[in-house]
């Protein structure tokens, strides 16, 4: 049986706009220079102002030129979007810290820092709030941090007037309890709601974007003709990290997972589990920007545990590509799943620093022994897709899927 794992980088290889630098600025250049006089996909990504900041979408735009000028755009749509991300404290906060080197795991990293201060802010139980312990609890950097997502700390001439070793808290976010009894405390519900609520506007945002100018393209770009790797087109089962359809659509429309949700549906976007849901009492605080609580809330993860129902019905060699996934430690707990089940692991890379980032990130997941138990079962194997795969289904015809694997390794080794 042939699993195929696959991330980001599989759209990437197929020239999709899909990292975050390319949404961020995208949703950026619209807000400088939109005009209702761009109609198509390709008077955005044509655009040299654009390309000049983004690289990558001058490439995308190079490879399908003549499907994006093909793919109409919504000009209400798009003036609903621009006003949505100017108004979005998640997406200005984010915008602030971005630079064109900026990965999804970076977006994720900065989401559980906004999420930390606010987890330190809202477990203040007094109020007013000395300034002293107000930065004691959420640090030097929190204020800005809150200022940035609310108006809940009160900048008013007002509050300027009161004591300045307090910190006052806007009306709208306090809450008396015992009615009547002049005690105020934070209102936590109403600022867990308002963080949330604004999230799940950025979620739009993103969803929008994939699905305008990277899942339209699709069908165009599929019917242009698409050089297919020989390697993942004999695959049984596959799973994907993306929210995009792209195996389906450019390679089989067979069984695929998508482990955090797809477009048109719901989709999990947020950061991994850490101390906080392990220590008793458990804290829920903040648990919805979980991935665990997303996927248990959509049912998402179903897809997931079906996939692996279906691979542990197998009493067969289980072979697993990985193909634009980088193993990063933030999908630990279902890499080690998947590997665990695997009979033999293949890992495509497209240049020496991504084959070490692979084996680093391995490390970080299994430790130096558990890379070093993988190699001597000769379980983990890595390919490089700047070799020649055009022999690859003539291999496969003669041999199984892993001796034509085995061929195509020896064959790369010997390239060298």
């Amino acid at each position: 049986m042939n699993v195929l794992l696959l991330g980001n980088g599989f759209d990437l290889y197929h020239k999709l706009p899909t990292k975050y630098d390319n949404f961020i600025n995208t949703i950026n250049f619209l807000i400088d220079n939109y005009a209702p006089t761009m109609e198509t996909v390709g008077e955005i990504f044509g655009n040299k102002e654009l390309q000049h900041k983004d690289k990558f979408i001058e490439d995308c735009f190079n490879q399908h030129e003549q499907v994006y000028k093909t793919m109409a755009i919504n000009n209400d749509e798009i003036e609903k979007v621009i006003t949505k991300a100017k108004n979005n404290k998640w997406y200005n906060f984010l915008c602030k810290s971005f630079d064109n080197k900026t990965s999804w795991i970076d977006f994720e990293k900065e989401i559980s820092y906004v999420v930390g201060k606010f987890q330190k802010l809202l477990e203040i139980k007094e109020y007013p709030i000395k300034k002293e312990h107000f930065y004691s609890a959420v640090g030097s950097d929190g204020e800005f941090v809150i200022k940035n997502f609310s108006s809940i700390i009160d900048n008013s001439k007002e509050a300027a007037g009161v004591d300045n070793n307090l910190l006052l808290i806007n009306k709208d976010f306090l809450k008396e309890y015992p009615l009547a009894s002049k005690n105020w405390q934070l209102n936590k519900e109403k600022i867990i709601k308002l963080l949330i609520n604004d999230f799940e506007e950025f979620k739009s945002l993103l969803i929008w974007y994939l699905q305008v100018f990277v899942e339209n393209s699709l069908s165009g770009i599929q019917s242009a003709g698409v050089q297919k790797l020989p390697i993942i087109c004999n695959i049984d089962r596959a799973i994907t990290f993306n929210y995009t359809s792209t195996y389906e659509k450019l390679y089989l429309d067979n069984s695929i997972f998508h482990v955090h949700g797809k477009l048109k549906e719901k989709i999990v976007l947020g950061i991994n589990s850490d101390y906080l849901d392990d220590e008793k009492p458990y804290d829920t605080t903040l648990v919805q920007f979980k991935k665990y609580f997303q996927c248990a809330q959509y049912g998402i993860d179903l897809n997931f545990i079906n996939a692996i129902k279906y691979i542990n019905d197998f009493d067969e060699n289980v072979s697993l590509v990985v193909m634009g996934h980088s193993l990063d430690i933030t999908d630990k707990e279902i890499i080690d799943e998947l590997f665990y089940k695997m009979d033999e692991i293949t890992i495509l890379f497209h240049n020496e620093e991504a084959k070490n980032m692979y084996i680093e990130n391995i490390i970080k997941m299994l430790g130096r022994y558990g890379l070093t138990n993988l190699r001597k079962a000769k379980k983990l194997s890595f390919l490089s897709l700047d070799m020649d795969f055009t022999d690859f289904n003539m291999q496969r015809e003669k041999n199984t899927f892993e001796e034509a694997i085995k061929n195509m390794i020896i064959k790369n080794n010997s390239n060298k």
